[in-house]
């Protein structure tokens, strides 16, 4: 099917946030978010789709030139809401952004606007100087009810961290409470940075800094290898995250600013939260921070 035997009316552009393998072969369910419009899936044989792709897909009710008529029907055991036609060039993701761009304007589910300016992203430095635990005053963890990517808790400067993977994939777990709270230009700049790879520093244990407010930043800590459990183990990698940590409070004791997090590696990446704790428990020692760790009850 081609894009120009479509009628314009019935496509809708929307931003790809999950694929994932069905058990036909060479079948994939992919779900998606239209411009202004709900959440919505389809299936499709197309191998080539990733998450943080704009696709352009036919809705149903659509005759084509052919007199054919879409429709939502099941394939393979999933609704599909339509028909993949084309992968569209996401325009916003691709521009470099320049000093003197627009702010863009998000709203969040509380309804406040925050004006994020559109700038590019820092990568934290990874080698951290050894401190003097001794000369030292501890930080302390302190576990909270509500959603983490608000950030409630404490006053001041405010870190968001989370645990991301290395294959640019936004589209499951806490990255889709960061979207809802921030809108879509963290997970952009996070997709950008992984196209840029190792130029832009992009690895296990590196950081990237995102700004969202004035008072708080996000920090995108690569500690997952993939997103599936294989014969290493679960995606965790508890080394990546002790450095990626290392690097988030010694910034954050920089800026006095405390750390804001779900329980990092703990959910998708399958790790185990009592290591995770030990790792949290030595950055609060070593750089004497204030670490909020958030359980959300939905």
């Amino acid at each position: 099917m081609l894009a120009e035997d479509v009628p314009s009316s019935m496509t809708v552009h929307s931003e790809v946030t999950s694929v994932s393998s069905l058990r036909k072969k060479g079948h994939f369910l992919v779900e998606m978010q239209p411009d202004g419009g709900d959440s919505m899936q389809i299936v499709t044989t197309r191998s080539d789709i990733i998450v943080g792709q704009t696709v352009l897909v036919v809705l149903p009710g659509t005759v084509l030139q052919d007199k054919s008529v879409i429709t939502r029907h099941k394939i393979a055991g999933e609704w599909s809401e339509g028909v993949l036609v084309d992968i569209v060039e996401a325009g916003p993701e691709t521009l470099r952004d320049a000093p003197g761009d627009s702010p863009i304007e998000d709203v969040s589910q509380d309804g406040y606007c925050e004006e994020i300016p559109r700038a590019e992203f820092q990568v934290l430095p990874s080698t951290i100087l050894e401190v003097d635990v001794s000369e030292t005053a501890a930080g302390s963890i302190h576990y909270v009810n509500g959603d983490a990517s608000k950030a409630h808790y404490g006053k001041g400067k405010k870190i968001i961290a989370q645990v991301c993977n290395d294959m640019g994939c936004w589209g499951k777990g806490f990255v889709m409470a960061i979207t809802d709270t921030w809108g879509k230009h963290p997970g952009k700049l996070y997709r950008k940075w992984h196209k840029a790879g190792a130029e832009a520093q992009f690895a296990l244990g590196r950081v990237q800094l995102i700004t969202l407010s004035d008072m708080i930043d996000l920090a995108n800590i690569i500690g997952q290898n993939g997103i599936k459990t294989g014969s290493k183990g679960p995606p965790v990698r508890y080394e990546a995250i002790e450095v990626g940590l290392d690097a988030v409070c010694f910034h954050a004791a920089s800026v006095s600013a405390s750390v804001h997090m779900p329980r990092i590696g703990a959910g998708l990446a399958g790790g185990e939260w009592a290591r995770i704790e030990q790792i949290l428990e030595a950055m609060t020692k070593k750089h004497a921070v204030t670490i909020y760790v958030y359980e959300y009850s939905g």
